[in-house]
């Protein structure tokens, strides 16, 4: 019985399977489908913070699927920063909702105590 090994994972094959569900399969404009070199995409931050990303972290020492789970790791943890930030931005959105309530106003500087503080500087 022959043992039938998977073909050999390159970074252009991560890149791609990461392009294949990316909008418009714009990772593309950030490296070249066929050998993963380097391209000067523009327009799309996110797109070359994604290519950069796996670029720097792939290790061709590593097997198939240790390469596969890096890459996964690595956006994954890209993610939970992100997720981060969008919370820390929805805390600023309800509090500073929470504050107008409270006040009354709905523009402009105010004074009030809330459970942020006093806001008399302003």
């Amino acid at each position: 019985m022959k043992i039938v090994r998977p073909p050999r994972l390159e970074l252009a094959d991560i890149l791609r399977a990461a392009n294949k569900r990316y909008p418009d399969n714009y990772l593309s404009e950030y490296f070249d489908e066929v050998t993963g070199g380097r391209r000067s995409g523009a327009g799309d931050v996110l797109a070359c913070f994604i290519v950069s990303e796996l670029r720097e972290t792939f290790d061709g020492k590593h097997a198939r699927d240790g390469r596969v789970s890096e890459a996964i790791g690595v956006l994954e943890r890209a993610k939970i920063d992100i997720q981060a930030a969008i919370d820390g931005l929805r805390e600023l959105s309800v509090s500073t909702t929470d504050l107008k309530r409270r006040t009354g106003r709905n523009r402009g500087t105010f004074s009030a105590r809330s459970r942020l503080g006093t806001f008399d500087h302003l």
